[in-house]
C-alpha cells in the first residue's frame, strides 16, 4: 500500500454511471456493466499506475438512476449497483471479458457500500438494508474480480442455465442463480443453510448453495470466506498477472525494493516460549537499527495487539495473559523487512 500521495497534479478522470438500462441489471454481471459505462462530466483522480497500484475509486454509482439526485437520505435506489472491477487481462477463466482496460483497471465501489459502519447506508429507509451492507464486504466482493474470480454461479446470463455454467473452480457449489435471488423478502436471518438450487455432488456430497462465499450474491451478514480453489486462483493472478503490485515503494525517489513476507526465524527473531501462558520473549539476533511494529492477530484476523518496539532492542516481553486460548498470528515489521509466524496461548 502506498504511504503518501505521489507528488504534483494528478489530474481529473471523468467519472462512471450506468446508463438506465433494464438489461444492464439483468446480467447482474460486474464486468460486463463497465462496458456499458458512459463518460459523464464528474471529476475524478487518475489512475495511478495501473500495473503497480490496485486503483479503488469511490463515487455514485447510481447518479443517473436516482429519481433524486440530491436526497441521499431517501430509498430511491437502495444500492442498485454497489460496485464494478476489472478483472485481470487475458485471465483465460474469463474469456473475451478479460480485457486490457488501460487506466480503468481497478475497482470502482458506490459511496454507500463502502466501508464499515457507512453513513451513508441512510440512502436506505430499510433497517434491513442498512443492517445487511454495513461491513464493507461489497470491496471484498470487487477485489475478488479484481484478481481473476467470477461469480459463485458462473455469470448466469440466461435464465434456467445456472447449473450448466461453471465458474471454473471446483470447490465452489454449482448454484442456479445469485443467492440473494432466493432470499425471501423480509428475512431477517439471510444465511439461509437449506437453499440449494443445483444438484451435483463434490466430495461425495451434494452441498447446498455457499452464501458465505465473498464472490456471491448474499449480504455482509453471512460473507466470511474463500475457497482454497479461489484463493489459488488470486495467489496466481498476483504471481503473474498483477505481480507488480507485490512490491514496497518509495514514491518520492521512485525506489523499488522488494519485501519478502518471511518467518520470524528467517529475519533473525526468535520468540518463546510457544505455547505460552503469560509472557512471552521477542528475542532479536541482530541489533534493530529502527523501531519494530509489533502486532497479534487472532484466527478471524482481527488485530488484538499493537505495540512498538524501540530500536536497539535485543529482548522485548509481551504480556498475553489478557488473550483468550487459541492460535494467533505475531507479526513484526518495520521499513526494513516483514516477518510473520504462529503461537499458541494456553
Amino acid at each position: 500500500m502506498a504511504s503518501q500521495e505521489l507528488k504534483g497534479e494528478l489530474g481529473s478522470l471523468t467519472g462512471w454511471s450506468p446508463i438506465s438500462n433494464i438489461a444492464l441489471y439483468a446480467l447482474n454481471i460486474e464486468a460486463v456493466k463497465t462496458d456499458f459505462l458512459p463518460i459523464i462530466n464528474s471529476k475524478g483522480k487518475t489512475a495511478w499506475n495501473v500495473n503497480k497500484y490496485i486503483n479503488i475509486w469511490v463515487c455514485d454509482l447510481n447518479k443517473e438512476s436516482r429519481k433524486c439526485p440530491t436526497c441521499l437520505n431517501v430509498c430511491d435506489t437502495c444500492g442498485t449497483l454497489l460496485g464494478i472491477a476489472t478483472p485481470p487481462a487475458n485471465a483465460v477463466n474469463w474469456g473475451p471479458l478479460a480485457m486490457n482496460k488501460g487506466n480503468n483497471d481497478g475497482v470502482i465501489v458506490d459511496f454507500r457500500g463502502f466501508g464499515q459502519n457507512n453513513w451513508f447506508l441512510r440512502d436506505s429507509a430499510s433497517a434491513r438494508f442498512r443492517q445487511f451492507y454495513y461491513k464493507g464486504r461489497t470491496t471484498v466482493h470487487e477485489v475478488g474480480h479484481y484478481l481473476g474470480l467470477q461469480h459463485t454461479w458462473g455469470n448466469v446470463i440466461l435464465p434456467g442455465t445456472g447449473c450448466n455454467i461453471d465458474d471454473f473452480i471446483e470447490d465452489t457449489p454449482e448454484e442456479e442463480q445469485a443467492f440473494a435471488n432466493n432470499i425471501v423478502r423480509g428475512a431477517t436471518n439471510p444465511c439461509d443453510t437449506s437453499i440449494n438450487t443445483c444438484t451435483k455432488t463434490y466430495l461425495g456430497r451434494d452441498w447446498p448453495d455457499m452464501f458465505e462465499d465473498y464472490m456471491d450474491y448474499s449480504t455482509d451478514l453471512c460473507y466470511n470466506l474463500f475457497t482454497n480453489g479461489q484463493t489459488d486462483i488470486m495467489r496466481f493472478n498476483l504471481l503473474t498477472r498483477r505481480a507488480g503490485l507485490i512490491t514496497k515503494r518509495e514514491l518520492e525517489n521512485t525506489v523499488i525494493t522488494t519485501i519478502k513476507n518471511q518467518k520470524l526465524a528467517e529475519a533473525g527473531i526468535s520468540f518463546f516460549p510457544n505455547p505460552v501462558n503469560e509472557n512471552m520473549i521477542i528475542h532479536f539476533n541482530n541489533n534493530n537499527k529502527n523501531d519494530v511494529v509489533f502486532d497479534i492477530f487472532d484466527i478471524t484476523g482481527k488485530l488484538v495487539s499493537n505495540q512498538i518496539i524501540p530500536k536497539n532492542t535485543f529482548d522485548y516481553s509481551i504480556n498475553t495473559s489478557v488473550l483468550s486460548k487459541g492460535m494467533y498470528l505475531l507479526k513484526l515489521s518495520n521499513a526494513d523487512f516483514s516477518a510473520t509466524d504462529k503461537f499458541i496461548k494456553e
